[in-house]
């Protein structure tokens, strides 16, 4: 990912290729050895097939040296003699000389050779144990053990493209240059963005044709917002011909082009872009080319960021709604591509049903989702629970995809739902954007009632907190924004805006509201799963420890002011989400999840005092005490790790 991360370059992407091709070679050494040892085998005893026999030969040829040696020690013993050469062939294939496999295709067909032999004479045990475990291992993750996606802004392509053209073309201009022949030669370009994206384009194109086929497919375009962005790549991709157009059709395309839609005005849009491409004659040959199949990333965490919790999860419903819609129009497929993180307001919580609330977020079984690290340990370490997650992400697209989409299509509810939620994500939507944006001093107040600058110090994030040094809304990222809520126990992240919308639902609505709320609760997937998602953020957030950490920002009336209005909205949210759920406590329907939350949070509450006390020590430190504020910072780092710890989640 490089959209705003300047440590990964071209060389860096190079060396985690190999670091992941190392790793799974050096995997199948260790276990082709095992088998050197094991399958010991003599055709006196059992026959092996006519395919064994040849490959044999063809190893002989290969590696005579090697041949003449085994011949001393395993004339007979076929199935043994195989494995040998296999080994010394991963060998090669690890320090690249000659002999070695030319790709994972090869070392898979001589384990079904065997596998077939095996099966084919008496041995069926042999065949299906260890060796099938290691054939589907390396049909899965071949000889590049997992796929790498690039990731970049839309405005360094757009720089890029400004400089390569002497000034910023039309859409026009680069659907007619994307149908002339290809100058393989770059143009010059002097600014680090340009030369960088440049670099980036030899790289996947190195990758795929020195590492592995599958190694590179996708390159993700970060706050796609037009048509013109994915013609950008698209012309930059057959300069380095990823892409191959012939007589303007599209013969061959080694690039899957991902846009990422991510704020809230760019998924009300994604529908419409997709269209206008879907539409132009150059990009249908290049779908289908790619099997008519069109990933699309939603991003969770700045659509969160941009909009609040209810309009974010709103847009993504809708966006997917329409974009499946408009795919279906053109017999186009769609992969979404889910952007999610590990907290609830970047779209964690319950996989099972947050696939069944959006029933198009597996379009046709097709769904692809990103796991946070924290996440990734605490639910696929333990093989049992890995287990149960796996099952309950399948079952939720198999649901998805036979029931729930056809019950949406019929269910004359849902539209009038819709309509309400929509309603609703408008008001939260304002209610938000009016604290975050439209309330003077609150990214001072944020700075400073939260610990966002401890953590650009952290060592634990995959890219830095901001994407430059500039102090904006706009160039901090949706992790560190999330953290720093959770850390401070506001959250405000993950609820912010539900309460004031639903209570102004029921006040206009005096007659039934409520009682609308509560039927949409119990019967509708979507608005259940985003009531229990408040619920849980809800709990977890403490007005009393937020208030200390407010008492850190210097202005009086700003602290008393937005506290005030974040304490409003709490007790709002708090109330009138009981009164939906019908419950007397919060998560009451899943006493699991609410004794775990109670039980954690007094071990929490005393690393949210220590960080208070010296967060308040570190601000006023003077410049010269250097020695001292590292031990601070020490200090504060150690707090960070144990309240992410306690509440489950960095952001």
């Amino acid at each position: 990912d490089r959209d705003g991360n300047p440590n990964v370059t071209a060389n860096i992407t190079k060396t985690v290729a190999q670091k992941q091709r190392q790793l799974i070679i050096q995997f199948y050494l260790k276990q082709v050895e095992g088998f050197v040892k094991k399958f010991s085998q003599s055709d006196q005893y059992i026959d092996v097939s006519r395919k064994l026999m040849e490959s044999l030969e063809h190893d002989r040829r290969l590696m005579p040296d090697l041949a003449q040696e085994l011949n001393r020690f395993e004339t007979l013993e076929f199935y043994r003699k195989k494995f040998s050469f296999m080994y010394r062939r991963l060998t090669y294939t690890l320090i690249e000389t000659k002999a070695g496999y030319k790709n994972a295709a090869e070392f898979v067909a001589d384990l079904e050779i065997i596998h077939e032999s095996l099966l084919k004479h008496k041995g069926i045990y042999a065949a299906n144990g260890d060796l099938k475990r290691l054939l589907i291992q390396a049909k899965t993750f071949g000889f590049h053990l997992a796929r790498l996606d690039f990731r970049d802004h839309a405005g360094k392509l757009r720089k890029t493209i400004t400089e390569l053209f002497k000034g910023e073309p039309t859409q026009d201009e680069l659907l007619k240059a994307l149908n002339e022949k290809v100058v393989r030669k770059w143009p010059q370009v002097h600014s680090a963005e340009a030369k960088d994206i440049l670099e980036q384009m030899a790289m996947f194109r190195f990758l795929k044709q020195k590492f592995d086929v599958n190694i590179v497919d996708a390159y993700i375009i970060s706050m796609t917002q037009s048509a013109w962005d994915m013609l950008a790549l698209f012309y930059l991709a057959k300069r380095e011909g990823i892409i191959e157009v012939v007589h303007k059709h599209v013969k061959v395309a080694d690039m899957g082009m991902v846009p990422l839609f991510e704020t809230i005005h760019a998924l009300e849009k994604a529908h419409e872009v997709m269209e206008e491409l879907f539409k132009m004659p150059l990009y249908r040959s290049y779908l289908k080319a790619r099997g008519d199949v069109q990933e699309i990333m939603l991003g969770y965490s700045d659509s969160s960021k941009d909009g609040g919790y209810l309009a974010a999860n709103w847009n993504l419903y809708m966006a997917q709604k329409n974009l499946h819609r408009v795919a279906e129009k053109y017999g186009i497929s769609i992969k979404f591509f889910h952007g999610k993180g590990g907290t609830i307001d970047r779209g964690g919580g319950e996989s099972h049903r947050a696939i069944l609330g959006q029933p198009y977020s597996a379009n046709e079984g097709r769904i692809k989702l990103t796991e946070q690290g924290e996440v990734v340990s605490q639910k696929y370490a333990n093989s049992m629970v890995a287990k149960r997650n796996l099952e309950q992400l399948i079952s939720a697209v198999m649901i998805a995809n036979f029931v729930t989409v056809k019950e949406v299509k019929h269910n004359a509810k849902i539209k009038v739902w819709e309509e309400r939620l929509k309603h609703l994500s408008e008001r939260s939507f304002i209610f938000y954007r009016s604290l975050v944006f439209g309330t003077t001093g609150f990214l001072d107040f944020y700075h400073e009632a939260t610990p966002i600058n401890v953590l650009k110090i952290t060592k634990i994030g995959s890219r830095p907190s901001s994407r430059s040094n500039q102090r904006s809304f706009d160039q901090l990222r949706a992790i560190p924004w999330v953290f720093s809520w959770v850390q401070s126990r506001y959250i405000i992240s993950a609820w912010y805006g539900v309460g004031a919308a639903l209570r102004q639902f029921i006040d206009d609505n005096p007659k039934d509201g409520l009682a609308q709320l509560q039927e949409m609760y119990r019967q509708w997937p979507l608005f259940n799963s985003m009531m229990h998602n408040v619920q849980a953020s809800l709990a977890k957030t403490d007005l009393y420890i937020a208030q200390l950490y407010a008492n850190n920002v210097e202005d009086e009336k700003l602290r008393a002011k937005i506290h005030t209005m974040i304490a409003e909205e709490y007790e709002r949210a708090l109330g009138v989400v009981l009164e939906i759920t019908q419950q007397k406590e919060l998560l009451d329907y899943h006493k699991v999840l609410q004794e775990s939350i109670r039980l954690r949070n007094p071990y929490v509450d005393p690393l949210n005092y220590i960080q208070v006390r010296f967060l308040k020590e570190q601000k006023d430190l003077p410049a010269s005490a250097e020695a001292k504020r590292a031990a601070i910072d020490e200090i504060l780092l150690l707090t960070v790790n144990g309240i992410a710890s306690g509440m489950k989640s960095t952001g």
